[in-house]
């Protein structure tokens, strides 16, 4: 009914939903999950093209890339093991999004010590064997809104890392590859500054 010029779709959407716009005559441009910050700028190049400004995605690229290299700087303090652990204790991999932010970041993501490759659950007993030097939470208000965010607030965890073993970073700004990584960046930079003090 809207008769867009485009439709963007990621490749994990129902591909029956996509064939049906392409058979209505409509022009689909499908996004692969992004894994790493290049695949993200890959991805921000070619909405720039979809939109025809080009230089509103390059804009957008050398704002990340100002934003890494200030993260960078301040990480290069020390080479901090991170673990970004989430509901329950999932775990984000070596071959991750979350892993390439602190790959570019230079810090190193701890779940590697662990052979996790894309992410996995990971029991309390294993998080704090691993001993990183932070985790990485999205969110450390001190309430569970139940049970699967109530594993950061167990006891063990809230010993081995305070607030001041915490980074903190909204999931929104790290659960997609796009602009807002950023703004991930600079919070991360935040964050460091934060717990180096």
């Amino acid at each position: 009914m809207l008769q867009p010029d485009v439709v963007v779709a990621g490749r994990f959407t129902k591909l029956a939903t996509r064939e049906l716009l392409k058979e209505k005559g409509l022009r689909v441009v499908e996004f692969d999950a992004a894994r790493s910050l290049d695949d993200v700028k890959k991805q921000i190049r070619l909405m720039g093209d979809v939109t025809r400004h080009p230089d509103r995605a390059s804009a957008e690229i050398d704002r990340l890339d100002a934003a890494i290299a200030h993260v960078r700087q301040l990480a290069a303090r020390k080479p901090y093991r991170v673990l970004a652990i989430s509901r329950r204790g999932w775990v984000a991999g070596g071959d991750s999004l979350t892993s390439s932010l602190l790959a570019n970041a230079g810090l190193s993501n701890a779940a590697k010590d662990l052979g996790i490759k894309s992410g996995r659950f990971a029991t309390l007993e294993t998080i704090v064997d691993l001993k990183p030097d932070f985790i990485l939470v999205s969110d450390d208000s001190g309430f569970a809104e139940d049970e699967g965010s109530a594993f950061l607030l167990h006891p063990a965890l809230e010993r081995f890392y305070p607030a001041t073993k915490r980074i903190v970073i909204p999931e929104r700004l790290t659960v997609c590859g796009g602009p807002m990584l950023s703004e991930a960046m600079d919070r991360l930079a935040s964050e460091l500054e934060r717990v180096d003090r």
